[in-house]
């Protein structure tokens, strides 16, 4: 069920131009939701991640194709119409050798879905009028902080550049939009009351696709094609 639709005000496939039917990588793919919303929508999936459980619960429960590991469990010669990282990149201690090895199992015309956390979200120039740093910044394994300019500049070293891009801001997660301080109580019933009434959760997200409008999300989607000279 948490496959079927996006948490996200702006939906992840919104900047690539590739489209189904053709063939989807997702490098850290956990559990297998994206996979799962992407053969939904006819494309021919395999998922790479290095947490066993995850592994196995996609392969078990959901039957997808999923593989222990990174680039080095594909073939040298598998190709995609789309390789994609969500969430990844931030965690990734050497960026350019990872989009390298990313390029390299694109088909001709292919594209690398980045999903990060926003460095110039409003949410993060709100927080830090609080005592505490922006909630997405403090999650354990963030190596990396990137916006858009950071992100076209890792691009190109590797021959890449951002084709299209978006802001977007997962819709049900608690957090109350623009506060610097965190309110338990206050958050955990705007959770409830969104999830509850169809009009509070489509007002919310269309709330938070306003953000997007600024490029003021909290995520930051991309799609990163080759250079073409």
């Amino acid at each position: 069920a948490a496959g079927a639709d996006s948490v996200f005000s702006t939906d992840e496939f919104s900047v690539l131009e590739s489209q189904a039917p053709g063939k989807l990588l997702d490098v850290g793919c956990g559990a297998g939701q994206f996979l799962l919303r992407s053969q939904s929508r006819g494309f021919d999936v395999m998922g790479l991640d290095l947490d066993p459980k995850s592994v196995l619960f996609a392969r078990d429960e959901l039957g997808l194709d999923v593989r222990l590991g990174s680039f080095e469990q594909l073939p040298a010669d598998s190709r995609f119409d789309v390789v994609s990282a969500l969430g990844v990149l931030e965690h990734i201690s050497e960026p350019v050798e990872f989009l390298n090895s990313a390029k390299k199992h694109l088909a001709d015309g292919g594209e690398i879905l980045i999903g990060l956390p926003n460095a110039r979200s409003l949410n993060r120039i709100v927080s830090r009028l609080g005592r505490d740093d922006w909630d997405m910044f403090l999650e354990p394994g963030h190596l990396y902080s990137y916006d858009r300019e950071t992100l076209q500049k890792l691009a190109r070293r590797v021959g890449l550049e951002i084709h299209s891009w978006t802001t977007s801001t997962i819709a049900i997660r608690g957090k109350v939009p623009f506060f610097p301080e965190r309110f338990a109580g206050l958050e955990a019933g705007l959770q409830k009351s969104v999830e509850r009434n169809p009009l509070w959760k489509q007002l919310y997200r269309r709330t938070l696709r306003g953000l997007d409008h600024f490029s003021l999300g909290d995520t930051l989607f991309a799609s990163l094609r080759e250079i073409r000279r």
